[in-house]
């Protein structure tokens, strides 16, 4: 029996006689573990590159940072951490990195047990030192060699008695980040720069210290901020849109004085659906208009300039007008995905010339064969690539995967599955792009875990070409 074959043995053995020991009370049940299984053990096959971690929180939003070390091939990722307030202490967010150095040579074989986790090695020469490797197995060498995956380098303690939504890095200075709070509407605005870092001796550095705060919705505190995003055309303008249905517009340039940390008026503001703002999406190369995903009214366009919605369309069925995630295509700013809440989680491709009917209709829980995953998925996240204009990334709220869709024929728009990450035993809550390589993605889920990955290029062999 090869090494491979003995780890396999070993992790399928260790799964049977603890993991599926479970509660009837677990959410996470015996097929979803199954499953799990299952896609474990066909890993080798389908990725590249894989590197599973466990939070000790699930965090509702990931965002890949524009930084890049090319000799180590570095990702940098914010998370957050939620604790449903059950330690409120814990509510932090988190800049955290991870050496991607095997990229795309990665070596799927390291399945460390203790934390039933892949890993990387540490040392990408392992490989190439035979005079110490040639007699020493997968879990002799990540003993020896001390996998590591992701590491915290900042963690900022989030406002007592606060939850964090959503975060947003500004692109055209990537050492500003906003968050988005789960009360009074409030926004957080922090720079990188002035946080203390968890291996600093510096202690009189407050973790939690804000920059700015953006007090959204005084009057009621139950008002969640459920998205926001910085204008990438504007260095200073940042939108958020919250659970009452309020759109509001921050230019920073504007309200901004030294002797001040705390405002409370918007350069803009509307209404845009009373039961709230699910997602927002600026147009990629248009500083004013940007799309809303709204939980009744669908899809609205809103123009900063006049200060109103000057398009709005409703779903051809009536009981899909729930939008969870919007999307414009970096490729061509007239081409925006919008995907829904109902139990499908329909997927709808729009021309904004031509809003009012799509040019493309799908279900994110197509090809979803496998009796034991739920076929009640409402999307979570839709993301176009940054790399391939075709190319859509979708998540489900309720199933836990990840799909991959071409959405262009050769003469029409028809979308195709090219793969599914499987990997997660719960929800999907947010999901993101690499920044630097046009097939890896970064995933979290309810079930505390995060994920780095990309489909093995014999899953996709027609895009290398």
């Amino acid at each position: 029996m090869s090494n491979i074959e003995e780890d396999i043995q070993q992790i399928d053995n260790t799964l049977d006689n603890e993991s599926l020991i479970i509660d009837d009370s677990n959410i996470i049940d015996i097929n979803k573990q199954n499953n799990y299984k299952v896609w474990k053990k066909n890993s080798k096959i389908l990725y590249d590159y894989i590197n599973t971690n466990n939070l000790k929180w699930p965090s509702l939003s990931v965002n890949c940072l524009p930084y890049h070390n090319k000799s180590t091939n570095d990702r940098w990722f914010m998370i957050s951490s939620y604790t449903s307030n059950q330690l409120p202490e814990d509510e932090k967010v988190i800049l955290t990195q991870i050496p991607t150095v095997n990229i795309p040579k990665s070596d799927l074989s390291c399945f460390e047990m203790e934390n039933m986790e892949f890993q990387v090695l540490r040392n990408p020469d392992i490989e190439n030192d035979k005079s110490t490797s040639v007699n020493k197995t997968n879990s002799e060498h990540i003993k020896e060699y001390k996998p590591q995956n992701l590491k915290n380098n900042i963690e900022i303690v989030f406002p007592s008695l606060e939850q964090c939504n959503r975060i947003s890095i500004n692109m055209n200075n990537p050492d500003l980040f906003a968050t988005g709070s789960t009360k009074w509407g409030n926004v957080y605005i922090y720079d990188k720069t002035k946080c203390t870092t968890i291996n600093s001796s510096v202690k009189n550095l407050m973790p939690s210290n804000y920059s700015i705060h953006l007090n959204g919705c005084s009057e009621m505190e139950s008002v969640e901020v459920n998205c926001l995003e910085w204008n990438n055309m504007k260095k200073a303008e940042l939108a958020s849109g919250l659970s009452n249905g309020l759109l509001q517009l921050w230019d920073l340039n504007k309200i901004y004085k030294k002797d001040k940390t705390t405002y409370t008026e918007p350069s803009a503001v509307t209404i845009a659906d009373d039961l709230g703002i699910n997602d927002l999406s600026y147009i990629p190369d248009h500083d004013s208009l940007l799309g809303l995903g709204c939980e009744t009214k669908y899809f609205q366009l809103f123009d900063s300039r006049s200060q109103n919605i000057v398009m709005s369309t409703l779903n051809k069925d009536d009981s899909k007008n729930g939008v969870n995630s919007v999307d414009f295509n970096q490729h061509d700013s007239n081409i925006v995905a919008v995907g829904c809440s109902d139990l499908n989680g329909q997927i709808n491709v729009h021309d904004i010339r031509n809003i009012h009917n799509p040019i493309l209709t799908f279900n994110h829980a197509n090809s979803n064969v496998n009796e034991h995953i739920s076929k009640d998925n409402s999307i979570s996240k839709i993301q176009w690539n940054p790399f391939n204009p075709n190319i859509l990334l979708s998540a489900g709220m309720d199933d836990g995967l990840v799909k991959i869709w071409d959405i262009v024929g050769e003469n029409e728009y028809k979308e195709r599955l090219l793969f599914t990450h499987g990997g997660h035993m719960l929800g999907i809550t947010d999901c993101t792009w690499d920044l630097f390589d046009p097939w890896t993605v970064a995933s979290c889920s309810f079930d505390n875990s995060m994920h780095i990955w990309k489909p093995s290029k014999r899953q996709i062999q027609e895009y290398y070409k």
